[in-house]
């Protein structure tokens, strides 16, 4: 059986499964009808889909959408809604998401998943005390919050991870902060994007310009929403607490630079007048005097030094050496 690891966990593609939904999940046959008022969940993998579902109306529009899954969204019919989730894989957030697509009437949500996340994530959830005839759109809504329940966990990880690379700039024991911070602004620009487009599907799904949903149902997508938004808000102070250890690894990268032009400044400085004494006799005119007397040389050495402890003195009185 065919295995893959999604947002951490271990998961495994299998074939459909089916639940029936009223208070509680009760797992169903292949062939067995639910209960008369109970809910329909089944997960599907793509060729039991277009084998059961293909050749309806709703079911050819999904599986056109199935085609190229890159964002999340949601179609709104006068007794549907379907569309595709693209979850990113939070262990390895620039890789290809996760992709599945779903539909949702009245009587049952679908699920058209190759990769086995959605059986864990529904798996995960038979335990849940729903309320009395539960709806679709309730199981929807419980659904999207599995698949947020750690997010603020990871977030706060992220603040932990950048907040440590900051002290580490001060500490100069990061030499490769650029590229590390365009990781994370990457990674965080992917995490945004998707809050992003969550949010949209739940304004959608609250507008229910179809009347396709509840009032009771648009109000927990109203709720889910703000959620998401703060989600949302919370990448978006992220990526710019990125830009600002950027800035502050330039300022101090700068600061560096400017140490060391201000070094050799004075360096340059102290020699520049050594460099005229030596220019200034290395004339040898016959009627220098000083070429001629025999203290000269020592006399000049005395100059020299007597120059450079003087500008040594200045520039500590400056402060050009702290």
């Amino acid at each position: 059986m065919a295995h893959t690891t999604v947002l951490g966990r271990r998961v495994h593609a299998g074939g459909a499964m089916r639940y029936g939904l009223n208070k509680k999940m009760s797992g169903l046959g292949e062939k067995e009808i639910p209960a008369p008022g109970d809910c329909l969940i089944e997960i599907l993998n793509m060729e039991s889909y277009k084998r059961k579902y293909g050749d309806t109306g709703p079911g050819r529009l999904l599986l056109r959408s199935l085609e190229h899954v890159h964002f999340c969204k949601g179609e709104m019919q006068k007794d549907c809604v379907l569309g595709t989730f693209s979850i990113p894989q939070k262990e390895k957030l620039l890789e290809k998401p996760v992709s599945f697509g779903y539909y949702m009437d009245k009587e049952k949500l679908l699920f058209v998943d190759e990769s086995g996340f959605v059986a864990h994530i529904v798996k995960s959830m038979v335990e849940i005390r729903f309320q009395e005839q539960s709806y679709a759109a309730h199981f929807l809504f419980e659904f999207m919050e599995r698949l947020l329940e750690d997010d603020v966990r990871f977030l706060q990880a992220y603040e932990l991870k950048m907040t440590d690379m900051e002290d580490g700039l001060f500490r100069e024991e990061i030499k490769d902060c650029p590229a590390r911070m365009l990781a994370v602004r990457r990674e965080l620009l992917r995490m945004n994007t998707y809050y992003d487009q969550m949010v949209d599907f739940c304004e959608m799904l609250e507008e229910n310009y179809t009347g396709f949903l509840g009032e009771e149902d648009c109000r927990l997508f109203r709720v889910m929403g703000k959620r998401i938004q703060r989600l949302a808000d919370n990448t978006r102070n992220l990526r710019e607490y990125t830009l600002q250890i950027r800035e502050m690894y330039q300022a101090r990268t700068a600061e560096r630079q400017n140490k060391i032009m201000q070094f050799l400044t004075v360096v340059t400085t102290i020699f520049m007048p050594l460099t005229l004494i030596t220019g200034w006799y290395g004339m040898n005119f016959i009627n220098m005097p000083e070429l001629h007397y025999k203290g000269g040389y020592f006399i000049i050495i005395g100059v020299v030094i007597l120059i450079v402890i003087i500008e040594i003195l200045y520039f500590k009185h400056k402060k050009w050496f702290d």
